[in-house]
């Protein structure tokens, strides 16, 4: 395939990354995002984009009206029968959104004649439990539960399959729901999601990481953190993204969600961390 699998992979991007400026009012600098950002030079991925977004309210990450600048007939996401035109302005808890992040992310990895493809299955205020191969709970898909009462992963392991591609890089966006647990018990369930993903998605070559902030939503999330920190020491194919500059200022509100701006910044620097 495509790409230049699991290179720079394992460290932490918390620098400002870089299409100029954040702001959902300059986001049509996207289209230079691939080149531009962090330091210049193309990015080592480059493979055509085709991504897996999952996690909770961070990783559906809202509805934003002027997200839609991402927007296109290029832009394409998997309805449950068929790939279809993506939004970027929708929440991915919409099975036609892709949730502002990722639709910036995949639009600024698009070259010349690219399709992007996108899926977001991501539902806010989950546990990681919801979304591990084990998980007893039936998946939320647009609003309903699954209607043959598969769980989060199974849901995504056969979409992904009838759709006929393998996501090439996951973002994953989720910890807030796991505050108060230990590193140990939160280390142990991502590691074992990413081997569930790394065995079902041959194709993956990195996880995007986005680092869960401190005291997300009022909770201890220390644990949550450290063990974040130490999968992507250990794995190679993971890439730790930094949005902690962002706490306490306006791009971080309520003390849970981000801006779009925020959401900005993030696409960014996960962009940055395929450098």
């Amino acid at each position: 395939m495509d790409g230049a699998g699991g290179v720079g992979g394992g460290g932490e991007v918390g620098g400002a990354g870089g299409v100029g400026g954040a702001g959902g009012s300059e986001a049509a600098t996207v289209a230079q995002a691939s080149v531009s950002s962090a330091g210049g030079g193309p990015a080592v991925y480059s493979g055509t984009p085709i991504v897996f977004v999952n996690g909770q309210s961070n990783a559906t990450a809202g509805y934003w009206a002027s997200a839609a600048v991402y927007n296109g007939p290029d832009l394409v996401t998997w309805d449950g029968a068929k790939w279809a035109t993506a939004f970027a302005d929708l929440g991915g808890d919409n099975v036609l959104g892709t949730g502002p992040w990722a639709g910036r992310l995949t639009r600024s990895l698009m070259k010349g004649g690219d399709t992007g493809r996108v899926q977001n299955l991501g539902w806010p205020g989950k546990a990681i439990a919801y979304f591990l191969p084990t998980s007893l709970d039936v998946a939320i898909i647009n609003g309903t539960l699954d209607a043959m009462n598969r769980n989060n992963y199974a849901v995504a392991r056969a979409m992904w399959t009838d759709a006929g591609y393998e996501p090439h890089l996951i973002g994953w966006a989720q910890g807030e729901a796991d505050g108060g647990r230990s590193k140990t018990a939160y280390h142990a369930d991502l590691t074992a999601l990413i081997a569930a993903w790394t065995k079902d998605f041959p194709a993956l070559e990195r996880v995007l990481l986005l680092k869960t902030a401190a005291s997300a939503c009022g909770a201890d999330t220390s644990g949550v953190r450290a063990a974040q920190e130490q999968v992507a020491s250990e794995n190679a194919l993971v890439s730790l993204v930094s949005a902690d500059d962002l706490t306490g200022v306006a791009l971080y509100h309520g003390g849970c969600h981000y801006t779009l701006s925020g959401y900005d910044l993030i696409a960014d620097r996960m962009l940055a961390a395929l450098k």
